[in-house]
């Protein structure tokens, strides 16, 4: 290979490693736990970082069963905006961070936008997708990023922006069956994130105003923080809150300066487990399938239910999102035999839940009874005349769905639920006796009718008898 050619090579892999070290470059910032990207590692290190920053969005998911559920259905949109800080706004960082040591102050400038603005960010999650869910809550975070790229900073310096969440045109926290980002319902979580961009001359470039003026200013550092103030060492976590994102975090409320911790949205769910039992009907047991009606009321939340994929001897089932029965309840049918289960996983709190039972085994007597664990007072009844069933009745004819047995359970919307509720329905067969009587005396009567006939009818023989004989 002559030297022609080893040149080219060689010029080759260079650009190929100038193009791949670019790319790494790219790569978005990340923010610490503490709300900070480019931290210094050593004293006056600053390194360069990404013009594009990722933020953090989390929707914490509880439910008593720490199952996977379905997500509600929310979005929310993100503008980013300039800020201008009141004056005397500053940094200071602490004294470590330089050598010889001492601390640096500086005033904090507004944010500067790019020509034709920053675009919006859309964040959402729907009923297709699947929460990680907790007892105590798991985190189900999503990233989005920040995109300083054309910004065309003029000078050195920290420029402050605003980061502000709203929920998207028709979606409301009620209808998606989230609770709002809290430490309790009067103190609501803000909405609005501060951004401080640090800026210096670009190492790279060091050419001031030239054609590329995107280029003349280096991002070397980024913080995310709740209130917009100073900031201090000593206040970054107090005052000033810095925060991956929009997540929970601690801040001091009121005159007593007490430490508040703010929860993210969070999605509050609860489950159902249906029971089937069969009482002295053996063949019934074996055989018959008893179709339920579940009900999902509150149809002002949005939602879709996941169905226990191991469920036993319970077919039939539809996903309760399929159909709708007027007034907006969604619904799911299933037939459930003796000894069998079904469980319905993530239904908003908010949400009520009517279970029916349809008892279409015809002209069998059976005596309907319903527990309920994790309600104190369940709500059982029959459902054709609203009373509590305590009687067998005969079942003529197959009944249309819904005019058996129903019970109901109400939730609280923004609130957990600490109950899994577990629906037993126990069908037990009560037989009547052919005459009306119970069987084991119907002998002895018999005996006693039979000598009272007998009684009867030997005293009229002697009579005609004696009669008889005074003729003669």
């Amino acid at each position: 290979m002559n030297t022609k050619k080893i040149f080219a090579v060689i010029l080759a892999l260079v650009m190929v490693f100038a193009m791949t070290a670019g790319a790494f470059a790219a790569d978005e910032a990340t923010l610490n736990d503490d709300g900070e990207a480019g931290a210094y590692a050593a004293p006056d290190t600053a390194v360069s970082q990404s013009k594009q920053l990722i933020l953090t969005k989390v929707l914490r998911a509880f439910n008593e069963s720490e199952a996977e559920i379905h997500a509600p259905t929310i979005s929310y949109v993100y503008t980013i905006t300039a800020v201008t800080p009141a004056e005397g706004t500053t940094v200071t960082d602490g004294a470590d961070k330089h050598d010889p040591a001492g601390t640096v102050t500086a005033q904090v400038k507004a944010g500067i936008v790019p020509s034709g603005g920053f675009s919006a960010i859309t964040v959402s999650w729907d009923t297709t997708e699947t929460l990680t869910a907790a007892d105590d809550g798991a985190d189900n975070e999503k990233t989005f990023v920040l995109d300083f790229s054309n910004v065309v900073f003029t000078g050195a310096g920290i420029y402050r922006y605003a980061v502000t969440e709203t929920l998207a045109t028709g979606f409301t926290y009620e209808s998606s069956g989230v609770t709002e980002a809290q430490f309790d319902a009067d103190h609501k979580a803000s909405h609005t994130r501060y951004i401080d961009v640090y800026v210096r001359p670009n190492p790279a470039d060091g050419v001031l105003d030239d054609n590329d003026e995107t280029n003349d200013w280096d991002i070397y550092g980024y913080t995310c923080f709740v209130n917009d103030t100073s900031i201090t060492e000593e206040n970054k976590t107090t005052a000033a809150v810095k925060t991956t994102g929009f997540t929970e975090y601690t801040a001091l409320v009121n005159r007593a300066l007490t430490e508040t911790l703010y929860l993210p949205d969070s999605y509050y769910t609860f489950n159902v487990e249906i029971d089937k039992t069969v009482v002295n009907d053996a063949y019934a047991a074996k055989n018959h399938e008893f179709p339920f009606t579940v009900l999902f009321t509150n149809e002002a939340i949005t939602k879709e239910v996941k169905i226990d994929a191991t469920a036993t001897k319970a077919t039939g089932f539809i996903d309760p999102a399929v159909s709708a029965l007027s007034g907006g309840a969604v619904k799911g049918i299933v037939s459930i035999k003796d000894g069998g289960s079904i469980k319905y996983y993530g239904i908003p709190c908010g949400t009520g839940v009517e279970v029916y039972e349809t008892n279409d085994v015809k002209g069998v007597t059976y005596l309907v009874t319903t527990s309920v664990t994790g309600v104190t007072d369940p709500t059982v009844e029959n459902v054709t005349d609203g009373s509590t069933p305590t009687t067998a009745t005969a079942q003529a004819a197959t009944k249309p769905a819904y005019q058996s047995t129903k019970t109901t359970i109400a939730t609280t919307a923004d609130a957990d639920e600490e109950n899994d509720y577990v629906i037993g329905v126990t069908n037990k067969l009560l037989n009547i006796s052919p005459t009306g009587v119970v069987l084991r005396y119907a002998p002895y009567l018999l005996i006693l009718f039979g000598g009272i006939v007998l009684l009867i009818l030997g005293r009229k023989w002697m009579r005609r008898l004696q009669k008889d004989e005074k003729t003669a």
